[in-house]
């Protein structure tokens, strides 16, 4: 219990000797909520400075809140806790995470430290997304297991347009440049902006490059330890968002703003010995990979479409999981297959790693990477079997088992999965599936453009 206390007064000491040093005047104190939104407080480092690993008291309502700001009811015949107006939206505890306090370098004078969410009474919330993938990864330590992952975004960037009905969205750029040195020479003002922020944010990049839609780019992260890899993801959202805005522009993660290609946020994942060895690679098996890869790997497959709605969690996320789109479409992998759902890269012993192409660019990142994790570690649990890799085509071969087609589809699913229950608890399943069912409602009740062009005048 000392050495706990020891620890966190030199962490305090150090945030503190910090906010002096870089002239914070500023702490964003807040995290990510169930739909990937990143909610807090602008405390002035005055007060945060008194006591830097004290809880930030933050309305539980940010838990109630859909995509629009609109308020979700509680799960119908729900057993946990669940915010609402008849608990009187009190409270909840945004607990400063001090490893994760950095300086913003393109605001003034600011800083961000990112939270674990509590109740009052100190204890978890438990559908919190950045307390579910703890738990998943506290399951694979206790199995001798590091897991390591990278995040890699692709997003559009827009005109900024404040006239509603006023045609959609302008990419910025008039036409696809898919690995094209001139036109990311061309948007370098912004993209190479990007990237040194970035990486002066504390998060490393390994590259970009203009991708298959017009005004899109991809943008890779670096490998690092599974908690640390998902805050620097939701993080680098956050700043690609604020850096653009910054430019007059609206950078969209939308895994579908418009036709043709959508936008998606691989996963690179591989399992790691305490002492620093990739446990995936062995030269001496079929296709190069252990034993305990191949299990992760069919541990993944097997929770691919139960977990569907974690890696695709809106209703436009479907509109990207379709045939002959570079998203995959059916519970598969290959070796260096990109019409799969998982990828083996095997570039060496050192970057063997499986990519998950399922998660979009709306993909909560925490949740996605969980919902990863939490597959792998299934079938190592099971002892499951790799099956055969496609080789060719995956959009054309037979005998594969789709992907789910709709939020619906995979919403029942994942309330029917008893993985996800092991996975990631009782009570986080009851009430994500009721944000999601949620979202489904809205929809349905909502006319879209498509119905106004079609129906207005004629009928």
């Amino acid at each position: 219990m000392q050495l706990t206390s020891t620890l966190t007064e030199t962490a305090a000491e150090s945030v503190v000797r910090r906010l002096h040093d870089e002239r914070i005047d500023v702490v964003v104190v807040g995290g990510c909520d169930l739909n990937g939104v990143f909610r807090g407080k602008f405390v002035p480092a005055a007060v945060f400075e008194r006591a830097p690993a004290t809880p930030v008291p933050i309305c539980d309502v940010i838990w109630a809140f859909d995509y629009a700001e609109a308020l979700m009811p509680p799960p119908a015949g729900g057993t946990g806790w669940f915010p609402s107006m008849d608990t009187g939206f009190g409270d909840c505890l945004a607990r400063p995470d001090l490893s994760t306090f950095r300086r913003v370098p393109w605001l003034p004078n600011t800083a961000i430290v990112l939270c674990d969410y509590e109740r009052l009474d100190g204890s978890p919330i438990e559908f919190a997304p950045r307390t579910v993938l703890a738990r998943c990864v506290d399951e694979a330590e206790t199995r001798g297991l590091v897991p390591k992952l990278a995040a890699e975004f692709e997003f559009f960037l827009f005109e900024a347009q404040d006239v509603p009905g006023s045609g959609g969205p302008r990419p910025v750029g008039n036409r696809p440049a898919t690995y094209g040195v001139a036109q990311g020479g061309r948007d370098d003002a912004i993209i190479g902006s990007i990237r040194r922020q970035a990486v002066e944010f504390g998060i490393a990049v390994e590259g970009s490059h203009p991708e298959a839609g017009a005004g899109q780019y991809e943008v890779s992260l670096a490998y690092s330890e599974a908690s640390a890899a998902a805050d620097h993801a939701f993080l680098y959202k956050h700043a690609v968002k604020e850096l653009a805005h910054q430019r007059g522009l609206v950078a969209s993660f939308m895994a579908k703003p418009s036709a043709g290609w959508g936008s998606s946020c691989h996963l690179h994942q591989s399992l790691w010995s305490p002492a620093g060895e990739n446990l995936f690679p062995d030269a001496g098996s079929p296709h190069g990979l252990s034993d305990l890869a191949g299990a992760y790997i069919g541990g993944q497959l097997a929770t691919l479409a139960e977990f569907a709605c974690l890696y695709a969690p809106t209703i436009n996320s479907y509109k990207r999981l379709v045939r002959d789109s570079g998203a995959p479409t059916t519970v598969s992998w290959g070796v260096e297959n990109r019409t799969t759902a998982l990828r083996l890269v095997d570039e060496s012993a050192e970057r063997c790693r499986i990519e998950n192409r399922c998660p979009g660019g709306d993909a909560n990142v925490y949740l996605a990477m969980a919902a990863a994790l939490a597959g792998g570690l299934h079938g190592i649990e099971h002892g499951l079997a790799l099956p055969d890799p496609v080789t060719g085509n995956a959009y054309a071969a037979g005998g594969l088992e789709p992907l789910p087609t709709s939020l619906e589809a995979a919403l029942s699913r994942f309330e029917h999965s008893e993985a996800a229950v092991r996975s990631f608890g009782a009570e986080f399943v009851e009430v994500y599936a009721a944000t999601r069912r949620w979202e489904i409602e809205q929809c349905r009740t909502a006319p879209t453009d498509w119905e106004l062009t079609r129906y207005l005048e004629l009928v």
